[in-house]
């Protein structure tokens, strides 16, 4: 997958008003200019950190996705987290389920993929309560992009409520990701 770095120019099918799955990315900004330094043709697509193809410099796009925590966070670190998780116990029916790994007190609850696994994998769902009395469920899960070789953001957030779930949320779950 790439994009297109320069700012002014969008591909023809590209709608960015209405398009569900268009990102801004946010750019280094000069700190004397304001102006945004994206990789371009004048400076070399970035100093050789994204490829020249066509005129335009496009730049590659890797997703990682890690851990966490790798041990038992706290209510308030499991709450910083931005990737939502469904309850466990919707899992029951399927080929694959959850179990109970650990407790802090009640204020974390772990579960685990599969007996074997620690609180390490990026599949651990933690369970708090928030501070509206609500239950809620996180996945285990930094999600970052890295464009070309050097610049990185955070994957668009998620804006779903999975405590709950509301179509207008799903509405707004790609119109709001141009950060």
């Amino acid at each position: 997958m790439l994009i297109s770095c320069r700012h002014s120019y969008r591909v023809p099918f590209v709608d960015s008003v209405n398009s569900i799955n268009f990102i801004s990315v946010p750019w280094e900004k000069d700190p004397i200019t304001l102006l945004e330094k994206y990789p371009s043709i004048e400076n070399n697509c970035g100093n050789g950190k994204c490829t020249i193809i066509d005129g335009d410099c496009l730049c590659s796009i890797v997703v990682s996705e890690t851990p966490a925590y790798n041990s038992i966070p706290s209510r308030v670190a499991v709450l910083s987290l931005k990737v939502g998780a469904f309850n466990p116990s919707t899992f029951s029916d399927s080929t694959e389920s959850y179990t109970l790994h650990e407790s802090s007190n009640d204020e974390v609850k772990i579960f685990v993929l599969s007996p074997g696994n620690n609180i390490d994998h990026t599949s651990t769902i933690f369970e708090v309560t928030n501070e509206f009395g609500e239950v809620a469920f996180f996945k285990n899960l930094v999600s970052t992009i890295t464009l070309g070789r050097t610049y990185s953001l955070r994957n668009p957030p998620s804006f779903m409520n999975l405590v709950r779930v509301e179509l207008r949320d799903a509405e707004y779950e790609g119109k709001r990701c141009n950060f």
